[in-house]
């Protein structure tokens, strides 16, 4: 394992120019120590444009180095993960001035201890980019120090590239998520648990922002196979006699104990529940857990189970030969776990970016870490649309002080809360059609086939479970634009989409869940300064009812397809309080919906449904004479009903 340097800035040479001019060293560690930063909380806060070019660097010629600033924890009580990602930081940037730097410019590291505090993690972020020019910053580790800087690395342009695993529901055009979110370890992990050891769960989790994220993830999960919740706790991890929870879990007939638990407390509950016999009786699902995590249990933590991107123990070649380059850095004793890995693939991501841009410009590279695919130790990374990673996953055990695999889950790709498909919801959302002429069902049943100039008037939205005191939004979507082909074919989206239908907002509960929503029953002004409805919609939508406090952002447009067929979604939102929207911008195509999302804390849908518009009904387009939504008898026979929904 790497070790910290004990002076404020470590330098290594070698870095040679792709000139072949041997140069002296420019890459540089910098470390500022936890009383400079805590002096840092007295600095004024800044809230206007990053001074100087936000756009770029501070490379002052041709071989000036790229800064890359790391956002970690030294202090604090998780510095083993910052120590950890350090050690996978270090060694990329070690290859890469090793082989003539990046465009010309060797990589400068300067690292930020964030204290595991969220008010250092913000002003050390301010530092990194205000003072350091940093091009990106790489962290933090916790989930509370993420929440803290990611509003500010948004404000001031600069990506941000978050190596470790989380709860999901950050997004924005300047954050990159380079392991993993709930459906690819806890949603993988729960079902092989639940198949291999039984169905009766113990939730129990530190007292953090990312448990509670974890088991609000995890309760659904749960929910869908089938199992039962029989206790959930927090703990502090301040006792000093952990026997009673002990007691507790053991006496509760639980199968598998879900345990969502770092720092404080946890190497004093293993030991004490291993020498208690616990987990000689359920079966430990334990999430996060890494080979950083092993020397603390003294050899005690048996019998448990996760799913990581990375084992140490794995024979595949590329996993070897990293395994070689990080000990022969970090010692041949150091601990390498996923975290050494991830960090390691996030530098290497932007150099990548880099040279795919071509240039040293904030902008370009963030354009260029969207879509790009990285060789990594584990199989190819992808970050894709909603920059979330798609990565090559395992189930891993416990055994003899490392973890070993237990079985190969191939490639997951990332869902996030934000990160929207064409599913239906369970219970669904009821959306209902006046169908033009009647002559076949207006309710929307998940994939059910509708002819576009059949649906002009906007939908009877209702849901049953929406709540008597809450607001929500309701919003129409379509992720297939001008695709050049037809669903259900597999064929991409086009450049327009995702295009914007219908967005409204502040819908009462008790109108859901009773009469429904429909867009005649009020006379809001889309939104502020735009004009009224009545004059907005151009005719869409019909009547007028007594005002409400709605807010109709983008009225109903109805599908319009030149050919073929478009998919289209319609998603439930609840809101945390009444909201006081900003107008949509033009046009309606291209729209950032998770920037829509996450602006207004809308987290995940509630509800949704989806449903397909075609553009004729005449053969030989359909195939078949057209029979509305009887979804079986058209374009669905041999494809399962609507197995390809969730494709886009």
């Amino acid at each position: 394992m790497s070790s910290l340097p004990n002076s404020s800035e470590a330098v290594c040479r070698g870095w040679r120019p792709t000139d072949g001019k041997r140069r002296a060293a420019i890459f540089r560690t910098k470390l500022l120590p936890i009383t400079a930063l805590v002096s840092l909380l007295y600095l004024p806060a800044v809230a206007g444009p990053l001074k100087g070019n936000p756009a770029s660097s501070a490379t002052d010629g041709p071989e000036s180095p790229i800064k890359i600033g790391a956002l970690l924890p030294f202090s604090g009580g998780v510095e083993l993960y910052g120590e950890q990602a350090k050690l996978g930081i270090d060694l990329a940037a070690q290859e890469i001035n090793s082989q003539g730097g990046v465009l010309g410019h060797p990589l400068e590291i300067i690292y930020v201890d964030d204290g595991t505090r969220p008010d250092i993690a913000l002003n050390g972020a301010r530092k990194l980019i205000e003072q350091d020019g940093a091009l990106a910053v790489i962290g933090p580790i916790t989930s509370q120090n993420l929440n803290a800087v990611a509003q500010t690395m948004q404000d001031h342009k600069t990506p941000l590239l978050y190596a470790t695993n989380y709860e999901g529901g950050q997004s924005g055009r300047y954050f990159f998520a380079l392991s993993t979110v709930p459906n690819q370890d806890l949603g993988q992990l729960l079902p092989y648990m639940g198949q291999t050891f039984g169905k009766i769960f113990y939730l129990l989790g530190a007292d953090r922002v990312w448990p509670h994220k974890m088991f609000e993830a995890a309760e659904p999960v749960l929910s869908q196979i089938g199992a039962k919740i029989i206790g959930k706790e927090y703990t502090l991890g301040q006792e000093k006699d952990f026997t009673p929870l002990i007691n507790r879990i053991a006496d509760s007939q639980a199968k598998i104990l879900l345990l969502a638990w770092k720092g404080d407390g946890l190497e004093q509950f293993i030991s004490q529940a291993s020498d208690q016999g616990l987990f000689k009786k359920v079966a430990v699902a334990f999430l996060g857990l890494s080979e950083t995590d092993l020397p603390l249990f003294h050899g005690k933590g048996e019998n448990m189970f996760v799913v990581v991107p990375f084992v140490a123990t794995s024979d595949a070649p590329g996993v070897r030969s990293f395994m070689d380059r990080a000990r022969a850095r970090g010692g041949a004793d150091a601990v390498i776990s996923n975290y050494v890995v991830t960090h390691y693939d996030a530098v290497m991501a932007v150099k990548a970016a880099l040279e795919r841009a071509g240039k040293v410009d904030k902008e370009e590279i963030v354009d260029a870490l969207e879509g790009l695919s990285l060789d990594t130790p584990t199989g190819v990374v992808t970050i894709g649309r909603n920059h979330h990673s798609t990565m090559n996953m395992v189930v891993a055990k416990t055994d003899k002080g490392a973890l070993v695999t237990t079985r190969d889950l191939g490639e997951i790709e990332p869902q996030t809360p934000n990160d929207l498909s064409y599913i239906t919801s369970a219970p669904p959302l009821e959306v209902t059609f006046g169908v033009a002429g009647g002559h076949y069902s207006g309710a929307v049943t998940g994939g059910s086939l509708f002819l576009q100039t059949d649906i002009t008037d906007a939908p009877l939205v209702r849901f049953s479970q929406a709540k008597p005191g809450k607001l929500y939004t309701l919003m129409m979507l379509d992720f297939d634009g001008n695709a050049s082909g037809s669903w259900p074919d597999k064929v991409a989206p086009g450049k327009n989409a995702p295009v914007r239908h219908w967005i409204v907002g502040n819908i009462p509960g008790a109108l859901l869940r009773t009469s429904g929503y429909s867009e005649d029953q009020q006379t809001t002004p889309i939104a502020a300064g735009s004009p009224a409805r009545s004059e907005a919609t151009n005719g869409v939508g019909r009547g007028s009812v007594a005002p409400a406090a709605m807010t109709v952002l983008q009225a109903y447009r109805y599908p319009h397809i030149p050919v073929v067929s478009d998919r289209y979604g319609i998603y439930l939102f609840e809101q945390e309080k009444r909201i006081e929207f900003d107008p949509v911008p033009d046009p309606i195509t291209n729209f950032d919906y998770r920037d829509f999302i996450n602006k207004y804390r809308l987290s995940d849908s509630v509800a949704s449904n989806w449903f397909v518009a075609i553009y004729t009904s005449e053969q030989p387009f359909s195939g078949k004479p057209f029979h509305g939504n009887d979804v079986s008898a058209t374009w669905h026979h041999d494809l399962g009903k609507g197995d390809l929904g969730r494709e886009r």
